[in-house]
């Protein structure tokens, strides 16, 4: 028999709260990214008077990271039965 712990549903079980959750993300990310061409910014360098600088920062460095960690697995990942021999 089955507890009730088991049978329980979460909030994010349901398919629809999820996808609600993800378009309420991807709304405030468009608001946030347009705002930044409206509101006026404080630079105090050149590369921050670029429009969606800080955006374009985290983005590209996200992309370095990923390329980092694809060379470090490649260098050290082990063979599947590593340990079994």
């Amino acid at each position: 028999m089955m507890s009730d712990e088991e049978n329980r549903k979460y909030l994010f079980d349901n398919p629809q709260n999820v996808r609600h959750l993800m378009t309420g993300l991807y709304i405030i990310c468009g608001l946030l990214f347009a705002a930044d061409f409206v509101l006026e910014r404080h630079a105090y360098t050149a590369l921050e008077k670029i429009p969606n600088f800080y955006s374009l920062y985290g983005f590209f460095s996200y992309l370095i990271l990923l390329a980092i960690s694809l060379v470090l697995r490649a260098l050290i990942k082990r063979k599947e039965n590593y340990y079994d021999e």
